[in-house]
């Protein structure tokens, strides 16, 4: 049936033998020692599929799992089922039709879908019956994924982690004779940069703040969308709003510092100052392009609010699912127990991915060897100076939640609406799509 649904691509990489027979074997011994020690010998089947989102392309599936695992489980060929990139086939449509899927990896910020399909199984019976130690992990990186089940549930192992830092453009400030952001800076102290850098010269419009997407500061303090007990829209309620809302506002009324393309500015115009982004940006070919283009980068910490200094996002990153269909949940397991050791997580921090693991020389691997990172002297451990902001509770309406409130943050970010007005009219609207859309019996 899967055949007729075109629209997403499965690369069937033959990434291991399948032995001469095709019948399946038990798991290598060659385990790291972890495993050895925790996980009992299991069946191994001739194939394993692994569902991903459009964003890992099969070059990027074969580079993660597929070159590693052959080598781990030499009896299974692991196949990647990657979602298309317009969704036009649904993971909905996947599921019904019986499609055989085994272990996902996926964005846990967008596994609300996942949890109201009710796809991801419980990992805590596996924890548990393979001894596996989840205080390897960041606490706050467990409860963030705890967070997204209504009874908090562990539904995925945290994969990779997703940092945010401040990235800055050292000519700009050089020109104005503006000091660059120190460490530890607040929101406050770059909107005041902000007033010393946005101005007009040349010709150009040269801007000094773009904030970057709505979740990030949304997850920076914890902002819930809905109360998933009264069923009851939380965004007039909940003070964080009001504060996010303001931010926003002051941000963008610096005169000249106008809504934009925050990533076009910053890299392919070069007229803004200051851009908090992923950290995961200097690993990619659009940041090594502007900085062969003319783009000296700087790069501090994340802003913080003077009220929680040292609190950056929320966890933000991919998590490793098991679907409740997987025919091999064992063996799944110890497939991902292998891909979060730290051997692998080593391997996937020198690429740019960050771990949600805590020791030390997990940590310290990360970015190893970059040029960018080598070419701008950026200090790595500039990132253990800002910390995981709490979670709060998901609901599977916080999607649309969102859409909702971006915008009204929008309104008041390009003056068609004051903060006030803005908060009860999202409010209103988000409580109208819940009545729309009523709990699941």
């Amino acid at each position: 049936m899967f055949r007729k649904m075109m629209s997403l691509l499965v690369c069937a990489m033959m990434v291991g033998s399948i032995g001469c027979s095709g019948n399946s074997g038990s798991v290598p011994s060659g385990m790291s020692n972890e495993m050895d020690k925790q996980a009992p010998q299991v069946e191994a089947p001739a194939q394993f599929v692994i569902f991903t989102s459009s964003a890992t392309v099969p070059s990027d599936f074969q580079w993660q799992f597929g070159d590693v695992l052959s080598k781990k489980f030499p009896n299974t060929k692991f196949v990647q089922l990657q979602e298309s990139s317009d969704k036009s086939t649904k993971l909905a449509e996947l599921i019904s039709s019986g499609q055989e899927m085994d272990a996902a990896q996926y964005g846990l910020t967008n596994s609300a879908e996942f949890v109201d399909l009710d796809y991801p199984m419980d990992l805590d019976p596996l924890v548990k019956k393979n001894s596996f130690d989840l205080n390897r992990f960041e606490p706050e990186a467990i409860k963030a994924v705890r967070s997204y089940s209504p009874n908090g549930e562990l539904i995925a192992l945290p994969f990779e982690y997703q940092p945010f830092v401040l990235y800055y453009n050292k000519d700009i400030f050089d020109k104005f004779g503006v000091p660059y952001p120190k460490v530890g800076s607040t929101w406050d102290d770059l909107i005041e940069l902000s007033r010393k850098l946005t101005r007009t010269e040349d010709g150009i419009q040269y801007k000094g703040l773009n904030p970057g997407n709505l979740n990030r500061m949304q997850m920076q303090l914890s902002n819930p969308y809905v109360d998933i007990k009264t069923h009851k829209s939380l965004v007039l309620s909940t003070p964080g709003w009001t504060k996010m809302f303001q931010t926003f506002l002051n941000i963008y009324s610096v005169p000249g510092n106008t809504p934009g393309n925050g990533a076009n500015e910053f890299l392919q115009s070069k007229n803004l100052a200051m851009f908090p982004h992923l950290l995961k940006g200097v690993s990619t070919d659009a940041w090594q392009k502007a900085i062969d283009q003319g783009l000296r980068l700087g790069v501090s910490t994340f802003p913080v609010f003077k009220e929680a200094p040292g609190i950056g996002t929320g966890f933000f990153g991919s998590g490793l699912y098991i679907p409740k269909s997987s025919k091999y949940p064992d063996f799944a397991f110890q497939v991902l127990q292998y891909m979060v050791s730290d051997e692998m997580q080593i391997r996937t921090g020198k690429n740019g991915l960050a771990s949600a693991l805590r020791n030390p020389a997990v940590q310290n691997a990360l970015l190893e060897g970059n040029p960018i990172v080598k070419e701008i002297g950026f200090d790595i451990s500039l990132i253990d100076k800002i910390k995981l902001a709490p979670s709060y509770q998901r609901t599977e309406w916080d999607d649309e939640a969102s859409k909702i409130v971006n915008k009204y943050i929008n309104d008041v970010s390009n003056k068609k609406s004051d903060v006030n007005t803005a908060l009860r009219e999202a409010d209103a609207e988000v409580n109208q799509m819940l009545l729309a859309n009523p709990p699941k019996k």
